[in-house]
């Protein structure tokens, strides 16, 4: 990752500073917060119901953003947010 950092092409981005010495559930879900507000396309493979995942998912789809996701009866929840299902190329 180092060569692309130097020559641009990598950008890596933290809401954090030095003092979060670790990562915690709280600082892990102001990540997830970011990268939903930066990101213009969700893949989400799979969210337990009422998990953070699904909960993400849900600000993602109110945002009006596009998500992909597995065809599978295990992702209703994700579909019936307006989901599309993932195809192969």
């Amino acid at each position: 990752w180092r060569p692309a950092l130097c020559e641009r092409r990598l950008l890596i981005l933290s809401p954090f500073t030095r003092t979060h010495p670790r990562p915690t559930a709280a600082l892990a879900a102001q990540r997830n917060a970011l990268l939903a507000d930066l990101a213009t396309d969700f893949l989400v493979p799979y969210a337990a119901p009422a998990g953070k995942t699904e909960s993400l998912a849900r600000t993602a789809a109110a945002a009006g953003k596009p998500i992909v996701t597995l065809d599978t009866p295990l992702n209703a929840t994700l579909l019936s947010l307006g989901a599309r299902i993932a195809r192969s190329l």
